[in-house]
C-alpha cells in the first residue's frame, strides 16, 4: 500500500515512512527521506541544539547509551570505517582538530578510561595480525576478572592493573576472542610475550611452584 508524503507529495510504500504512534495509520506524516533531510537543515541551522540536546540525553541515561555502544559495537565500528573511507579529507581535519583546542583532553580520557583505551589498542592489533573475534566488553571483561578473584590467572597474585592477555598469541594465530584471553599481571604478561600457553607453564610458572609465589 502507497501513502502521500506531506513534504515532497511523492506517493510512496509504507516502508519508507516512520512510525508515529497517534496517526489513524501509525506512520509519520512525512517520509523517512524528507524527515532526514529536515533534520539536517535544522542541525545546520542551530548545531548549539542538537549538541546541548545529545548531551542531556547522555548525562541522563548513562547506562543506555553504554549498552546500545557495547551490543552495536561491530555495526558502529563498520559505519565509522565506511565514512571515514567515503569522507577522507573530513576524517584527516577532525583528528586533527580532535584534540586541538584542548591539548589535554585524550591524556586525560586514557587515564580515566585505561581498560577501554587498552581494549582499543588490543582490536587494533588484532585487525592487524589478521585474528578472528571481537575482543570483550566492558562489561565481560569486568566479568571476566571477577570469576578469577581479580587475580593474574598465571601467577594467582591479586592486582588491580589486570591486562587482557592471548594464551595462544595473536602473531601465531590465536583468537581476539573471549575462550584465548584471560587476565594477567604485567609481569606475566610481558614475561610470557609471544610463547604459547605450553611453552610459558614449563620456562616461566613451573621454577616458581618452589617458591613463595604460589605459598
Amino acid at each position: 500500500m502507497n501513502k502521500s508524503c506531506s513534504r515532497c507529495q511523492e506517493e510512496l510504500p509504507f516502508e519508507k515512512f516512520g512510525r508515529q504512534a497517534g496517526h489513524s495509520d501509525g506512520l509519520t506524516s512525512a517520509c523517512k527521506a524528507c524527515l532526514a533531510t529536515a533534520k539536517t537543515e535544522e542541525y545546520a541551522a542551530n548545531p548549539e541544539k542538537f549538541i546541548v540536546r545529545v548531551r542531556q540525553f547522555r548525562e541522563a541515561n548513562p547506562m543506555s547509551i553504554r549498552a546500545y555502544m557495547e551490543t552495536h559495537r561491530e555495526q558502529r565500528a563498520a559505519a565509522t570505517a565506511a565514512w571515514r573511507a567515503a569522507n577522507p579529507e573530513k576524517a584527516a581535519a577532525h583528528l586533527a582538530s580532535w584534540g586541538a583546542n584542548d591539548p589535554g583532553r585524550g591524556e586525560r580520557w586514557r587515564k580515566a578510561n585505561l581498560d577501554m583505551d587498552r581494549a582499543k589498542s588490543l582490536r587494533r592489533r588484532a585487525r592487524r595480525c589478521g585474528a578472528t573475534g571481537n575482543g570483550l566488553t566492558p562489561s565481560e571483561w569486568n566479568e571476566m576478572k571477577s570469576y578469577f578473584g581479580g587475580r593474574c590467572a598465571y601467577c594467582l597474585t591479586p592486582c588491580v592493573g589486570l591486562e587482557q592477555e592471548h594464551m595462544t598469541p595473536l602473531y601465531r594465530g590465536g583468537s581476539h576472542a573471549s575462550d584465548n584471553i584471560v587476565p594477567a599481571c604485567r609481569s606475566c604478561n610481558a614475561s610470557k610475550g609471544t610463547k604459547n600457553l605450553l611453552e610459558f607453564l614449563s620456562r616461566e610458572v613451573r621454577p616458581t611452584l618452589k617458591g613463595k609465589r604460589y605459598a
